[in-house]
């Protein structure tokens, strides 16, 4: 905290204690006042000394016994007097202690049950709020919000001045309540009237935190306002003020409120026909995809660039971290809201529509795919900003050590097979087979993923890209009119060039820019894997035919490619065992 505002803080809080100690010493001054030494000594000893000098002087014996008589007299009923006034205040005294004793015990009495009211309608109105909470989330959904910083500026401070306000004005209107109310026997607007203002204030509160949190608080808004209209209607009907005054402060008050609920529903956009929560979006065209796409408030430029994640997302997604990026997408680890599990989110960089129609259409694809060795998508959608949400894994192929050992390689390739077939058979191919696409388990189990996401999106890349990686790239990708167009055996390809990788440490070709290492992949040979590790010898016809620039050379299927693979694995146990 800044030392200056702590000092400012520490002078409030001397003033504050001084005036109290003056306060308290003030009572104390004062009794000390009724005997001030100024007052000038009357008692009855110096009186009458004073009078029988004067009588003495003036020679009148007679007269000076007589009056001594009649002094004595008054003396003795004096003393007299006080007696009886000392008994008096005795029995005053004890009855007034009896009757202290028994104020004290019924104050704390009524102390004790008004703080067992004040928290049960507490419990109730918090309860009440958490309902509307949880009952209106999946709605809050529909909604996205709508950037006002000016609203924004108002809106938190006015609900949090009415919050707490409503809450001092429950606690002031229940400090004397609790015993009847609840025995049920007190008066039930009691009741009524502190519940309100104290779920108001709580709703209130919670309406600055969503504002704050950029949550959609949609039923705690609808009930704040049906609240606010029924205690006006009751302040105004039900328990009518004393005065016009009363009056138009009751209705000024309840038009506020209602005017601050009322500029809530300005910051807020509701999108009918979008479902968040489903897994696929059924029923979108194209044309109406644009449709949705284009609005202003959802995106103001077709070429917005995505630079830190979306603030739409964090009402269903928390503790956002950026893992990396492709030339097409972003990659965020977050946790989900609702059970709290660690998923990532793919979200593109660009969010304009070519990118949107595509991840619509290519995620439809990878949400069937349904294998041990292939990423599980768990959710897709569109608006308000397209993503894919799908299983987090820490590691992938591109951070492991190389050369790996060739059991490990073996049966982290031959997953990768078996994911492919899996999806050839499907008739979808991946196109984009590279280690920072095969993500690895704890116990290194493949599993494949950006399916299609980077398949079709050609356009406003950063680098202007193709899509796929040309480490990696079959020579149909780079030039198709000699080799043909892509299909499973282009899969066939890229997993041939990232087996040679991982058992040898280097890539199948070489090349300095993209036009030398293109050209490399249209007409060179690669080495083969033994020339790096003569103990590969064994690999090389199979890596090698893989490799082949034809597609028609290479294996037909996934499956071939896993039935030479197992051979060549038999060979080298039996070789092992010999």
């Amino acid at each position: 905290m800044d030392p200056d505002k702590n000092k400012k803080s520490n002078k409030i809080i001397l003033i504050l204690l001084v005036i109290s100690l003056v306060l308290l010493l003030n009572p104390v001054c004062a009794e000390k006042n009724e005997s001030s030494p100024l007052i000038a000594d009357h008692s009855p000893d110096n009186d009458q000394l004073n009078i029988s000098l004067y009588l003495e002087q003036s020679g009148g014996n007679e007269a000076i016994n007589s009056y001594k008589d009649r002094i004595n007299e008054i003396l003795d009923s004096d003393n007299r007097l006080e007696t009886d006034y000392a008994k008096e205040e005795n029995q005053s005294v004890n009855l007034s202690a009896t009757d202290t004793a028994e104020e004290y015990t019924d104050r704390y009495t009524v102390r004790f049950f008004s703080n067992i009211y004040f928290i049960l309608i507490l419990f109730i109105s918090a309860w009440i709020v958490f309902l509307a909470h949880i009952a209106g989330k999946e709605s809050s959904e529909r909604y996205i919000y709508n950037k006002k910083p000016f609203l924004t500026a108002f809106l938190i401070p006015a609900y949090t001045i009415q919050g707490l306000y409503l809450f001092f004005i429950t606690i002031t209107m229940t400090s004397g309540l609790g015993l009847e109310e609840i025995g049920g026997t007190g008066p039930l607007e009691n009741f009524f009237l502190s519940w309100i203002y104290l779920s108001l204030s709580l709703g209130y509160i919670y309406m600055a935190y969503s504002i704050i949190e950029k949550k959609n608080g949609i039923f705690v808004w609808y009930l704040t306002m049906i609240l606010t209209l029924i205690l006006l209607s009751a302040t105004l009907i039900i328990i009518y003020p004393d005065s016009e005054l009363q009056i138009y402060t009751t209705v000024a008050a309840g038009i506020t409120s209602l005017l601050i609920n009322t500029s809530y529903f300005a910051m807020i956009k509701r999108y009918p026909s979008f479902n968040p929560n489903d897994t696929i979006i059924t029923g979108f065209s194209d044309k109406k995809y644009s449709e949705y796409f284009s609005d202003k408030n959802l995106i103001k430029d077709q070429n917005t660039k995505l630079s830190s994640f979306p603030d739409i997302l964090k009402e269903r997604y928390m503790q956002d971290e950026f893992v990396g990026r492709g030339g097409m997408a972003k990659v965020f680890k977050v946790k989900r809201r609702k059970d709290g599990r660690t998923v990532a989110l793919k979200i593109p960089i660009y969010l304009d529509e070519k990118t949107g129609i595509n991840l619509f259409r290519e995620m439809n694809i990878w949400k069937d795919l349904d294998h041990k060795n292939i990423i599980h998508v768990f959710d897709l959608n569109i608006l308000p900003v397209p993503f894919v949400e799908i299983e987090y894994f820490k590691d992938s192929l591109a951070g492991m050590k190389k050369p790996a050992d060739e059991k490990e390689s073996a049966a982290i390739i031959s997953g990768i097979a078996e994911g492919l077939s899996y999806a050839h058979k499907r008739g979808i191919v991946h196109r984009d087979i590279k280690p920072q696409n095969i993500l690895l388990t704890r116990d290194n189990i493949p599993k494949i993923a950006d399916w299609g996401l980077g398949k079709h999106i050609l356009e406003n890349t950063e680098t202007g890209t193709m899509a796929f990686s040309l480490h990696y790239a079959a020579p149909e990708q780079v030039l198709p009119k000699k080799f043909g167009r892509c299909d499973r055996r282009t899969d066939i390809f890229q997993l041939s060039a990232l087996y040679y990788e991982l058992i040898t440490g280097h890539l199948p070709f070489s090349g300095d820019g993209i036009g030398e290492f293109t050209a490399a992949i249209i007409a060179e040979v690669p080495k083969p894997p033994s020339y790096y590790n003569p103990e590969l010898k064994k690999y090389d016809a199979f890596i090698l035919k893989g490799l082949e620039k034809y597609p028609d050379n290479r294996y037909s299927s996934a499956e071939e490619f896993i039935s030479s693979l197992k051979v060549i694995a038999e060979s080298r146990e039996e070789m092992t065992e010999d």
